[in-house]
């Protein structure tokens, strides 16, 4: 299991509820791995973040990219290319 560097970042807290059978299953996982709950939250957290960031970025760069194609050619060439990319792009 990776570990999250929190030291040295300020902090804020959020309180989340949580089914206790998902809270169960966390602490089994928690103990499983030699990390508090709490530890393996914060990583379930932060690999989630990362992971819709990039999902974000990516789209972003998509949308950009059409603009910029629809400004230097057609709109239907730009989404044939936008589209050709999303397909070539997406994880299988």
């Amino acid at each position: 299991m990776e570990a999250v560097e929190w030291k040295g970042r300020k902090r804020g807290q959020i309180r989340v509820s949580l089914p206790e059978s998902a809270l169960d299953s966390l602490r089994q996982l928690a103990e499983v791995q030699g990390v508090s709950c709490e530890e393996l939250a914060r990583i379930y957290v932060g690999r989630g973040l990362r992971e819709d960031l990039r999902s974000a970025f990516e789209q972003q760069v998509l949308s950009v990219t059409e603009e910029v194609l629809r400004e230097r050619s057609s709109a239907d060439e730009a989404a044939a290319v936008v589209a050709e990319v999303r397909r070539r792009f997406v994880p299988k």
